[in-house]
C-alpha cells in the first residue's frame, strides 16, 4: 500500500516542461530601473526566456537627453504651480530634486516659500450707510409650488444691480515685459516697487512654451514614456495578482 501511494503521488507531481521555465525575480532585478533592465536583455536571452542581469552601466546619450527633458518639464510645472499658488506633488518634487525622503509640511513646520498672503492688499472700510444686509441671499429660498407658476423661472431674491461698489484704491497698472504690474501709488511707481508676486516674463514664457512643444513632438521621448507607463501598469497588475488575497484579508480584519 505504501509503495502504491508513493507511486500515485509521484504520478500527479507537476513538472514544468523545459520550454516554459520558471524564474523568480531577484533583489538585483528590483534595484534596476526600467531603462537599465530593458537594456540588459539580449534578443537571444529573451527568446529563450532567460534574463541575465549584468552590472549597471552608464546610460546612452539619447537616454540622458530624454531624462533631461523630462526633468526640465517637471521643474517647469513645479515653478508655474508655485507661481499660481497651487500645490505640487511631493513625491514628484523629491524625484526632481533627488531628495528621496518622506517629509510632509506638518513635519517640517514650514509652509511653501512660494505661497503669499493677502497682507499686501489693504483692508477697505465701509461705512454703515454703504453696507447692505445679506439676509436675503443667506436665507433659504422658499418657493410656493403652484400649477400656474413656471418651474423654469428662477425665484427673485434681490436686485443684483443695487450692490454697493467699493471705493477707488488708486492702484496703478503698468504693462512691463508683457506682464501687468500692480503699484500701490505714484510713489511706488516712481521707485519701481510693484506687488511682491513672482511673475514669469513674456519672453521667458514663450521660451518655455517652445521647449514644451519640442518635447511633446519628440518621437523617441514619446516612445520612452509609453514604455514607462506600460511597465508601471504591468508592475501594478503583477502586484495585484500576487497580493490581492492578502489585501482583501487585511481589509476584512
Amino acid at each position: 500500500n505504501t509503495s502504491s501511494n508513493t507511486s500515485s503521488s509521484a504520478d500527479f507531481e507537476f513538472i514544468p516542461p523545459p520550454e516554459c521555465p520558471v524564474f523568480y525575480p531577484t533583489e538585483e532585478e528590483f534595484s534596476l530601473g526600467p531603462l537599465e533592465y530593458i537594456s540588459k536583455i539580449s534578443a537571444e536571452e529573451a527568446s529563450q526566456g532567460v534574463c541575465k542581469i549584468e552590472p549597471t552601466n552608464a546610460l546612452s546619450d539619447e537616454q540622458k537627453g530624454q531624462n533631461k527633458c523630462l526633468r526640465k518639464a517637471l521643474r517647469l510645472r513645479e515653478r508655474y504651480m508655485n507661481e499660481s499658488q497651487q500645490s505640487f506633488c511631493e513625491t514628484t518634487r523629491q524625484f526632481v530634486h533627488n531628495i528621496f525622503k518622506a517629509q510632509t509640511p506638518a513635519e517640517s513646520g514650514e509652509s511653501s516659500p512660494h505661497c503669499y498672503s493677502l497682507a499686501f492688499l489693504p483692508k477697505v472700510s465701509h461705512s454703515g450707510s454703504q453696507r447692505r444686509p445679506f439676509h436675503l441671499a443667506l436665507s433659504p429660498i422658499r418657493v410656493r409650488y403652484q400649477w400656474t407658476v413656471d418651474c423654469d423661472e428662477p425665484p427673485i431674491i434681490g436686485d443684483p444691480w443695487s450692490a454697493s461698489i467699493p471705493p477707488n484704491l488708486d492702484y496703478i497698472l503698468r504693462i512691463e515685459e508683457g506682464v501687468v504690474r500692480v503699484y500701490k501709488g505714484k510713489d511706488d511707481l516712481q521707485d519701481g516697487r510693484h506687488a511682491p508676486y513672482p511673475v514669469t516674463t513674456f519672453n521667458h514664457f514663450i521660451d518655455d512654451m517652445k521647449f514644451l512643444c519640442r518635447t511633446i513632438t519628440d518621437g523617441p521621448l514619446k516612445s520612452f514614456c509609453f514604455k514607462r507607463l506600460a511597465y508601471l501598469s504591468h508592475k501594478f497588475q503583477l502586484h495585484v495578482l500576487l497580493n490581492d488575497l492578502q489585501e482583501l484579508k487585511a481589509q476584512k480584519q
